[in-house]
């Protein structure tokens, strides 16, 4: 009785809606292009300005002068100040537990300071530098999926999937 039924059944090809069908893949094909390529100029423009802040930091640290000689001499003062406190410390703290204690945490403390601070500059002195980076990376995404949806427009057989055509071929060897 099922085979009766499958046998009266009309069957359906699918060609007479094939037109239809790659006239919308056709429109959705050029969509696809034409958002591809407004991507691809928004991070062209992106990287562009990038680029030009890049630019002006660099040329304001080039600018930049070295410091005088007071910086210099009260740098000076407030490290060999620095020095006499830390080797008062260091007499004293083999004589008690308290004082050495307090001493290496403080140690500990500074050195993570310095890590912390020299963490922070970095990042503020290649903020530019990874922004440009990162819109090079995207531009050049941009670039190939646009490329790749243009050839795809023109030649539609690049857009199919490798595995849904081994898949087809499966079946028709059936």
């Amino acid at each position: 009785m099922r085979q009766e039924d499958e046998a009266s059944r009309p069957q359906d090809t699918g060609r007479a809606q094939e037109p239809e069908g790659s006239a919308e893949k056709a429109g959705s094909k050029k969509d696809k292009y034409q958002k591809a390529q407004a991507k691809a100029e928004r991070a062209g423009e992106k990287l562009g300005k990038a680029r030009e802040k890049l630019d002006k930091v660099e040329a304001k640290r080039a600018a930049q002068k070295p410091p005088g000689l007071a910086k210099k001499a009260v740098r000076g003062a407030r490290t060999e100040a620095w020095f006499y406190l830390h080797n008062k410390i260091h007499e004293v703290e083999h004589e008690n537990v308290g004082v050495e204690g307090a001493h290496k945490s403080e140690l500990a403390a500074e050195a993570g300071a310095r890590k912390l601070t020299r963490y922070a500059k970095r990042r503020w002195r290649e903020h530019p530098a990874r922004k440009v980076a990162k819109w090079e990376r995207k531009d050049i995404k941009a670039r190939a999926n646009m490329d790749f949806q243009k050839m795809a427009s023109e030649h539609p057989e690049l857009a199919s999937n490798p595995l849904s055509r081994v898949q087809q071929k499966w079946k028709l060897k059936r």
